[in-house]
């Protein structure tokens, strides 16, 4: 319904957004005076209010969550892959450090493609100094139901204000023989 929402910094109202209410509010963070946009409110956390007014005339003021303003992307530093063998099967291990100075990293999503078919997805939680690290493994029957095709890695690292930064990482053509063999010649053999 049509309402009234309120932000409050500090015991005082920032902005009042006097708009048909969706399920979902989406506000730029403009403070609008007479008309006129004026800028954008500070950075930070915000108390919110909502006086609904419905159609019959009745009214009802809730005080709604925290707001927390976020409008910088997490950033994604020291993104790396390396791959192993263990046996015949193959592994590749996605590190990356992610940080965010505005909401916080609220998760960090690693997604495997193999040829056409998506692998099971990484959900990663950060250390308390924002590094991820996780395993994607390839087994030996996997490599061989498609042999010569590619991996793809794509992390994806999403902050508390919706805000998403990703990487992407692709293979050379994998196929299901170790990556690297030995040859041991006796020396007396010759």
């Amino acid at each position: 319904g049509y309402g009234l929402v309120s932000l409050y910094g500090d015991g005082r109202p920032v902005v009042d957004l006097r708009v048909e209410n969706p399920d979902t509010l989406i506000y730029d963070g403009a403070r609008v005076v007479g008309g006129t946009s004026v800028g954008k409110i500070a950075p930070g956390v915000y108390e919110s209010r909502y006086l609904g007014v419905s159609v019959l005339g009745k009214e009802m003021q809730v005080a709604g969550p925290d707001v927390h303003t976020d409008s910088a992307r997490p950033a994604i530093e020291n993104f790396d892959v390396q791959e192993t063998a263990d046996v015949l099967d193959r592994v590749f291990r996605v590190t990356a450090r992610v940080t965010d100075g505005e909401s916080g990293i609220a998760k960090v999503v690693v997604v495997p493609v193999f040829g056409a078919d998506t692998l099971k997805v990484l959900n990663i939680v950060p250390d308390a100094k924002g590094n991820v690290s996780g395993d994607v493994r390839l087994t030996r029957k996997r490599l061989g139901d498609c042999s010569g095709c590619k991996l793809s890695l794509s992390l994806r690292a999403e902050d508390h204000g919706h805000n998403h930064s990703s990487r992407e990482y692709l293979t050379g053509a994998l196929f299901p023989y170790p990556a690297e063999l030995a040859l041991w010649y006796p020396a007396y053999e010759g």
